[in-house]
């Protein structure tokens, strides 16, 4: 991802036709790209929620935010 970035990224995984599906979003400023992979054993729903305040990184499940 390019600079600028928001110091708050979310991860959303989810599984469609048997494929992970990965959606990288942020707000400011407007970001969004999906990844799909094809190769997963175990397939993960989740969100996570990145947190960066420069100085440490905090990644989040939704439920912990």
């Amino acid at each position: 991802m390019t600079e600028p970035k928001d110091y708050l990224q979310v991860f959303k995984l989810s599984v469609q036709n048997g494929q992970q599906i990965v959606n990288h979003t942020s707000e400011q400023p407007e970001y969004h790209k999906e990844y799909i992979l094809d190769t997963m054993l175990e397939f993960v729903e989740a969100k996570i929620f990145v947190i960066d305040d420069e100085e440490h990184c905090t990644m989040l499940l939704a439920e912990e935010y």
